[in-house]
């Protein structure tokens, strides 16, 4: 696995990576990682949304089975940059790889 094998996808300044695994689940399903980044917001007292400070990004982590999302996410963590945030999701779906390469290991495609 490298990260050419995860897809980006940029919408309105959050960003989402996907990466599906040539890894499948006793069902038979496709099992992969998916990872959104946001900007960190806060609610104005007109109960608008606005960047929290500027900076911080929010990361989520979370499985998918058939390119769906699957069970419940990892917590979300902060970075101080958008540059930290994709590091810590493009590693956090590494491990997430690794992780399921071991669970699976019996499974047979």
């Amino acid at each position: 696995m490298t990260n050419t094998d995860i897809t980006r996808t940029e919408v309105n300044g959050c960003i989402t990576l996907e990466r599906p695994l040539d890894i499948r689940d006793e069902k038979g399903r496709i099992v992969g990682g998916f990872a959104s980044i946001k900007p960190r917001l806060a609610w104005a007292l007109d109960g608008s949304l606005l960047p929290w400070d500027g900076t911080s990004y929010e990361v989520r982590i979370q499985a998918t089975r058939n390119g769906k999302t699957y069970g419940a996410s990892a917590p979300r963590t902060t970075y101080p940059s958008l540059q930290a945030a994709e590091a810590a999701a493009i590693k956090g779906l590494a491990e997430q790889a690794k992780r399921y390469a071991r669970k699976y290991a019996a499974v047979v495609k």
